[in-house]
């Protein structure tokens, strides 16, 4: 069993797909996890709307 009690997860590798961004990444236990990032596209899609964080 590992002991490692919280997760520090650094990205490998990422890339666009038809799906999103796609990111693998791995903890320094050794773990590894895939995250999809669905809102990535639209935020690209719709690229030309203000940026709410500059804005606030």
């Amino acid at each position: 069993m590992n002991s490692h009690p919280v997760h520090t997860w650094q990205i490998e590798s990422r890339h666009r797909t038809s799906e999103g961004v796609v990111a693998y990444q791995r903890c320094r236990c050794g773990a590894r996890r895939v995250v999809v990032d669905h809102l990535s596209v639209a935020s690209e899609i719709h690229r030309d709307e203000p940026d709410l964080a500059a804005a606030g």
